[in-house]
């Protein structure tokens, strides 16, 4: 390696540890995930410039491919929440070419199931349970517990993305019991709000409370103030279907706060979606309709296009549930058209309410 290289080697090496040490600030939960997420946003370039050269160098150097794949693996939760998705992928297709080179195959099982959830993101369910399915596979192989309980949640998201609550249910059930013989408490609060998801779907209103209070306990134990706010977000969709409007209100806004506090601006236009729904329900669409816009800019911020296709086809809804019959045909077609762009099969709704536009009648139904 001549003078020059070993240089950037240095560097990429030394940010790889700083991504390393943030992570890990964020991981211990309380004021340091909001610390954790400012240093990383002050070095950002530093850590793109970083990997970038491993990349570069990775198929003809070993410690360029480790630091390669050390990346995504070491910064991967302060990834997920800062790096946009497109570029998830490349780091963590990159990552997936390093350990396999290397013969690193416990590793090579985590990024598959790193990258899956990329893609479940963008809704391309099909290629996000293959690759879950071949991190489930290798992390049984390679006896590794831990990405084993991941691989399971994992399934179980992509099963209640595909409105199949009962296997996830019992995916789930799995992977909590490993979490918690591993006393790995953050696991066990994912899986916890996830099962409170699949009991939603399922009508089960009592457990699905039940479960995603026991994950904001689980979260709270540990100062996980983003994980707490995806459960606070899930359990107002609960409420919301019990019909208990203010509680749903109450944590619609609690799930805000702790996401702008965060610059999660994904978490953000979530809470800002249900929000809307919820104002809709009300009655107040133009309140519904504002909180709608407010939630496609922040999912267009980030291209998250799954998210975008859901909130252009949550104000057609509130638009045509104003009589506004050619305005929502607009709006419901783009929608459909960026399901249909990412592969997501769940367009019957959207043709639906295209079709209920075009005859200017009036619908009853939620999202």
């Amino acid at each position: 390696m001549n003078m020059a290289n070993t240089a950037r080697f240095r560097h990429s090496a030394h940010y790889a540890n700083v991504l390393g040490e943030l992570n890990s600030m964020y991981r211990a939960g309380g004021a340091s995930q909001s610390l954790s997420l400012s240093l990383f946003d002050d070095e950002e370039i530093n850590i793109q410039a970083g990997r970038e050269w491993a990349e570069k160098n990775a198929e003809s150097d070993d410690q360029a491919a480790e630091l390669c794949s050390d990346y995504p693996r070491v910064g991967a939760r302060l990834v997920n929440l800062r790096v946009d998705p497109q570029s998830r992928i490349r780091w963590l297709e990159a990552a997936l070419r390093s350990c396999r080179r290397l013969g690193d195959h416990k590793t090579e099982g985590r990024h598959l199931g790193e990258l899956a959830s990329v893609y479940a993101s963008l809704g391309n369910l099909s290629q996000a349970a293959d690759y879950h399915s071949e991190s489930l596979k290798i992390a049984r192989k390679t006896g590794d517990p831990e990405n084993e309980a991941a691989a399971l949640g994992n399934l179980a998201n992509d099963s209640i993305q595909l409105n199949q609550p009962l296997p996830a249910v019992e995916y789930l059930q799995q992977s909590a019991k490993i979490y918690s013989n591993l006393r790995n408490t953050r696991g066990e609060a994912e899986a916890c709000n996830s099962l409170g998801v699949a009991y939603r779907m399922l009508q089960d209103y009592a457990g699905s409370v039940e479960y995603h209070l026991r994950s904001i306990e689980l979260c709270q134990s540990f100062g996980d103030a983003r994980s707490e706010a995806n459960a606070r977000n899930n359990l107002g969709l609960t409420y919301r279907h019990q019909g208990d409007m203010e509680k749903a209100l109450d944590c619609y806004m609690q799930a805000l706060t702790i996401y702008r506090g965060l610059r999660d601006v994904r978490g953000e236009g979530q809470a800002l979606d249900n929000l809307g729904t919820l104002y809709r329900l009300r009655g107040d669409f133009k309140t519904a309709i504002d909180q709608h816009e407010d939630a496609l800019r922040s999912y267009r911020k980030i291209e998250y296009k799954r998210g975008e296709a859901t909130a252009l086809f949550n104000i057609a809804f509130a638009l045509e549930m104003q009589g506004r019959h050619q305005e929502a045909i607009s709006f419901a077609e783009s929608a459909l058209h960026l399901r249909e762009q990412i592969g997501d099969p769940r367009t019957d709704k959207i043709r639906k309410l295209l079709a209920d536009c075009s005859k200017g009648d009036d619908l009853d139904g939620v999202r």
